[in-house]
């Protein structure tokens, strides 16, 4: 416990993330008003450019929102001309996602908001600080994961 707030520290750490996921994202979504693409279609294009050939339940399950609301997402995204839904080659039924050249162009565009982004919210840690903090949310990534794993086993 710390003796500053009488809290254990796993509550103090568990506050402290959440808040500081609120609001990250409340002021990434400022930095990227303006945009030719928002932050929360930005994050889902993300997505997609990293987990090529991802379908909407994949979407579903790691966003953490209703089928529903994923397939308006997409939906949307797909109007765009930001996406597009392919065929499953293993499965006729199943689409995949994949990003089109213009969703990779509004990922490019909005890379540099970005990337100034990080660079000032990380400037507030040193080099080894970052690196120290990318290490332990990798082992806390890892380590929900697991929990994962069990909750679906």
């Amino acid at each position: 416990m710390n003796a500053t707030s009488g809290k254990p520290a796993s509550e103090r750490l568990g506050e402290a993330l959440r808040d500081f996921n609120f609001r990250s994202g409340r002021v990434f979504d400022r930095v990227l008003a303006g945009e030719s693409v928002s932050a929360a279609r930005l994050r889902l294009l993300l997505f997609i450019e990293k987990h090529d050939g991802a379908r909407s339940s994949d979407v579903a399950r790691v966003f953490g929102h209703s089928p529903r609301t994923v397939t308006e997402a997409i939906d949307g995204v797909e109007r765009e001309g930001l996406i597009a839904r392919v065929p499953d080659p293993q499965d006729r039924r199943a689409k995949r996602l994949a990003l089109t050249e213009a969703g990779r162009a509004a990922i490019a565009a909005a890379a540099p908001r970005l990337q100034h982004f990080k660079q000032r919210l990380f400037s507030a840690l040193s080099v080894e600080e970052q690196e120290r903090l990318a290490d332990l949310l990798t082992r806390l990534n890892e380590r929900l994961n697991g929990i994962e794993e069990e909750l679906e086993g």
